[in-house]
Parts: C-alpha cells; sequence; structure tokens
C-alpha cells in the first residue's frame, strides 16, 4: 500500500494499528522521508532525525539545510540547554501542502491529523525544554536496546507522541495514557514502553495532576485485559526534571494504587534535568512494580500484539487553519509595544524564542521563591548584580515581572503572564 494510501485509507477505524509516518514506502526518497517523520515528530533536532532515520549526523544536517532552502522545512533556535541554542526543525506550510498534495488530502486534514496546526505548534514551544528531555530519554532507550540486542537478531523500532487510550470515543477530550509510546519489535514480539513526562513546576503543588494521570493509565489497562486477556501491560517510565520531582510522584502513585489491590502495574521513576544534555540511558527506580531486575529488558515484558491505534478527531468548532510557520519571525517582531494585536496565548509561546537562559533560571527562581530582592536574586543564580537589574528590567517589560515596593525595600514576583508561561 502506497504512502498516499495509508495516509488516508481507513484511519478512523477504531482498532486500527498505530500508524508510523517512517512506514513509507521501501523506494522513497532521503526528502520523503524526512517530510514523513517531521509531519509526525515536530521540533526535532539532527541528532532526532540521524537516529530515527538512520542517516549519519552529518547527511541528516546536510538533507535539513536542503528542505529549508527548499522551503519544506523551518528551523527555530532555543535555549533548552545552558550551553548553547539548539536548532528544531518542523513543517513549513510548503512542506505541509506538499505531504498532502502526495497523500490526495486537503493541507488542512493532514495538519488536523497530525496536530500540525498554528495553535498546536504553538502549544508545544514553552514545553521545548522539558520535550527536548523526553525526547533524548527515548534516544538513550533505543541505543541502550540497540547495544543490549545480539547483533544477528533484527530489531526495528517506533514511537508516537501522545498515546490516547483507543477504547473511548472521544479521545482528543481525555487526559493521554502517556506523552509517549516507544515500540521495539524482536520477530514477532513487540515491547511497549510508556513515558509521562513530569509538567513541571506545576505538578509538584498538584496532587490532583498526578492522580488524573495514574486514574488514564488505570482506565486503559482495564480496558486493555478486557480486548487482549492474558497480554502483559506495558511497563511505564515516569521523567522528572530531579530527584526532588520524584517524591510527589512516588507517593501519589502508591496511595492512588492501594485502592486497587488485585491491580499489577509497573512503574519506574527517573530523572533527567531538563537543562542538561543526557549521554547515557539514566538509572530507573521502581515505584510499582513485581519486577525486581535491574535489567530494562526484563522490566519490558513482551506481547504478540501492537497497542492499537487511536484516531485524532476533527474537532469541527477549531479553526482550519495550518500553520502560519515563521516562529522565529514571529517572535523577532514580538516587541512589548506591539504586544497588545495580538493573541496572549500566542505571546506566551513565543516568549520562549525571545528569552534567553538567565531569564528562564530567573523565572523558575521567583516561582519557587516569591518576593526576592535583587540582591537575594544575584547570590541565589550566582551572577552580579548588574546582571540581574538588566534581566529584571528585561522581564517587567514583558510584563512577566513585577517590582513590589514596601519599607524593606523592592521585591520581585511573578506577574500572571510570568506563571503562566513558567507552568506552559
Amino acid at each position: 500500500m502506497s504512502t498516499a494510501t495509508r495516509l488516508n485509507a481507513t484511519e478512523a477505524q477504531h482498532y486500527k494499528k498505530i500508524f508510523y509516518a517512517e512506514e513509507i514506502d521501501s523506494d522513497a526518497g532521503p526528502q520523503q522521508r524526512l517530510l514523513y517523520w517531521l509531519l509526525q515528530h515536530p521540533f526535532q533536532d539532527c541528532e532526532d532525525i540521524a537516529l530515527a532515520l538512520q542517516w549519519h549526523p552529518s547527511s541528516a544536517y546536510r538533507r535539513v539545510q536542503q528542505a529549508i532552502e527548499q522551503g519544506l522545512v523551518e528551523a527555530i533556535a532555543y535555549q533548552c540547554h545552558r550551553t548553547k541554542a539548539t536548532s528544531f526543525y518542523h513543517l513549513s506550510p510548503t512542506g505541509i501542502h506538499t505531504i498532502a498534495r502526495q497523500s490526495g488530502a486537503l493541507p488542512h486534514e493532514v495538519a488536523i491529523r497530525w496536530k500540525q496546526r498554528d495553535s498546536d505548534l504553538l502549544t508545544w514551544l514553552p514545553r521545548l525544554q522539558s520535550e527536548c528531555a523526553l525526547q533524548q530519554i527515548i534516544n538513550r532507550t533505543i541505543e541502550y536496546w540497540e547495544t543490549s540486542t545480539p547483533s544477528h537478531i533484527h530489531t526495528s523500532w517506533k514511537w508516537l507522541h501522545e498515546y490516547h487510550d483507543p477504547f473511548t470515543h472521544m479521545p482528543h477530550a481525555k487526559i493521554p495514557v502517556a506523552d509517549a509510546v516507544l515500540t521495539f519489535a524482536r520477530s514477532d514480539t513487540y515491547f511497549h514502553l510508556f513515558y509521562v513526562l513530569d509538567p513541571g513546576y506545576a505538578a509538584r503543588h498538584s496532587k490532583s495532576i498526578i492522580q488524573q494521570r495514574i486514574q488514564s493509565l488505570l482506565h486503559f489497562q482495564k480496558a486493555f485485559a478486557q480486548h487482549y486477556p492474558g497480554q502483559p501491560f506495558p511497563s511505564m517510565i515516569i521523567v522528572t526534571p530531579s530527584i526532588q520531582n520524584q517524591t510527589p510522584w512516588i507517593e501519589t502513585i502508591n496511595e492512588t494504587l492501594s485502592a486497587y489491590p488485585d491491580t499489577q502495574l509497573d512503574i519506574f521513576v527517573t530523572t533527567c534535568a531538563y537543562d542538561e544534555p543526557l549521554s547515557a540511558f539514566p538509572e530507573l527506580t521502581a515505584v510499582s512494580s513485581q519486577r525486581s531486575s535491574v535489567s530494562l529488558y526484563e522490566k519490558t515484558p513482551g506481547t504478540k500484539i501492537r497497542l492499537p491505534y487511536c484516531p485524532v478527531a476533527d474537532d469541527s468548532s477549531q479553526p482550519k487553519a495550518i500553520i502560519q510557520g515563521h516562529f522565529m519571525q514571529r517572535a523577532a517582531q514580538l516587541t512589548p509595544d506591539k504586544e497588545r494585536k495580538i493573541p496572549e496565548k500566542e505571546i506566551i509561546a513565543l516568549l520562549g524564542l525571545r528569552l534567553y537562559r538567565r531569564h528562564l533560571d530567573l523565572l523558575i527562581m521567583l516561582y519557587h521563591h516569591p518576593q526576592l530582592s535583587r540582591k537575594d536574586i544575584a547570590s541565589l543564580l550566582y551572577i552580579d548584580e548588574p546582571t540581574a537589574r538588566r534581566s529584571l528590567t528585561e522581564l517587567i517589560q514583558w510584563r512577566c515581572v513585577t517590582a513590589r515596593k514596601i519599607q524593606r525595600g523592592t521585591f520581585f514576583c511573578l506577574t500572571n503572564r510570568g506563571q503562566r508561561f513558567t507552568t506552559a
């Protein structure tokens, strides 16, 4: 079956297997493979693309640059790590139209199906740092499995962003079962891993967020057992930015599962600093598991079935417009005096492309410690006071921080916009 046929035919069927964008015709050229990968996985860097499409990193970079020159792909620069900004790539409007033409579909249908509308991609921008950490965990998991598999055994892997419960009739309105699902295939056996990404600073103060995620998993497990009796349920890895973030997850999971004594879930937690690159697969800590082995192989039960696919429903209330693109240009044109003409959601998204690492660190500091003086901020962030003054002035101009003068001096705290940006 051709790529175009696969993209359209019977995708609304409730139990269709997961469609992976990299499963395109074997004779597809490098550019087509690149476009279809970015269709399903926007905001990938060169390492992600090289690993996914099995290209040398220099070949991946060259082919991405060629696609950019042809107007099919766009790039944004985002300072996920402290050392330097990273370039992330996504399809341009021309790229969406190209895939739509090849598939015999309308551009807005492709954009809705793969969440490539402007509103969808803007939602990603404030979360790029944590999403980058999740991608690194997935990359290291893939490398771990590939190096742990004997060379004579053929394996393959796929991953999907945001896996929703396929046994519900309104998947787009539900909390996802997992932020990502990674599938390894070995002979006729599949190994599935669910990933849940700690949404960050909001989760530390909202027990209900964690409870909702666990309840979503329990609901899916019940339906899974009914449809596939005897098949082992996938393990779950929760990714947090620090050891401290693990505590509310572990406590809430144990409390929630105590109400289901007959339920067996394999849940593990790991830490990946969102602002640092990850060079190796991190250590896993068992939260709820019958498996004591330290081997990821043994922690991941094999199954004879692939996970059923959950279609993305077309919400008719949403606009049909596809992406406008040019996020870097739009961010560059964003100034405090022009922002009244721009929706608040878009401002918060584009701010991530305007702020530097020093701004992000300061916002996080004020989120955890409101009412700090400039001297306190400089001391806690290990920066000099002139740098703290400049950063605060810029954040005040962007209406992310406000200064409050009291008898003891001037203290700073986040505005509503600053809080929304930090917890996006």
